[in-house]
């Protein structure tokens, strides 16, 4: 009989994500979730198969902007970044754009 504790994390928010990439400043679109413990997890597809990034915002987040903070800034496209979650660690700062509906 396993008496291995369970371990219930809850998720608090899944879709669509555009993030940019480090290199080459790109955007990438993901299927991402955000859980209760601060973990932001990238996949390519919304089937969760294929694992690509894990990003622990309690634990490497230095500051976190979003909405008018990111006024001015350029966005997926071209577009203005007016709502767009900027995530900074000592190392780099991430930008995000959320989807309102699937990719086409």
């Amino acid at each position: 009989m396993d008496r291995s504790p369970t371990i219930h994390i809850a998720l608090l928010k899944s879709g669509w994500l555009w993030r940019q990439t480090s290199i080459l400043k790109r955007w990438k679109l993901n299927w991402c979730d955000l859980w209760i413990d601060g973990s932001l997890v990238f996949y390519k597809t919304d089937s969760r198969r294929e694992f690509e990034h894990r990003v622990g915002l309690k634990t490497s987040c230095v500051s976190v902007k979003s909405g008018l903070e990111c006024a001015g800034e350029e966005g997926v496209y071209g577009k203005m970044r007016v709502s767009l979650p900027q995530r900074t660690t000592p190392v780099r700062t991430w930008w995000w754009c959320s989807l309102e509906t699937a990719p086409q």
